[in-house]
């Protein structure tokens, strides 16, 4: 029996403003249900303007059983600060974990487009 796949965004490409925290992020996905799936991955890209931030975007992709408590799940991905830079991952998530979210903090005096994608495995 062949794998089927659904390709779900959460959201489009957004703006972030400049500033926040990880405890008080610009940016909150919200969460992504993983339980119906046999494997997930998450696309994250940042894309600078013309005028490039001084301090970097910051992306976490977090995790949670119950979307209270949310772990972070790795390392934070950071941007670059060259002018109309962009970089991006591809990230696998562990089908064990419930739902996942990616927040959005700490880039400086000029906003970063961020697109966040999720590709889910719905069948075997």
């Amino acid at each position: 029996m062949a794998k089927s796949n659904a390709y779900s965004v959460i959201l489009a490409p957004f703006s972030v403003p400049a500033g926040g925290t990880k405890a008080s992020p610009g940016k909150d996905t919200g969460a992504f249900n993983l339980q119906p799936n046999y494997g997930t991955g998450i696309t994250v890209a940042m894309t600078n303007g013309a005028s490039a931030p001084s301090a970097p975007l910051q992306a976490q992709i977090q995790v949670s059983g119950d979307q209270v408590t949310w772990r972070d799940y790795g390392t934070p991905l950071v941007g670059e600060t060259a002018a109309n830079g962009v970089i991006s991952w591809a990230i696998p998530i562990e089908k064990n974990w419930m739902f996942a979210r990616v927040i959005a903090y700490g880039n400086a005096t000029n906003p970063v487009t961020l697109a966040v994608e999720v590709q889910a495995a719905t069948g075997l």
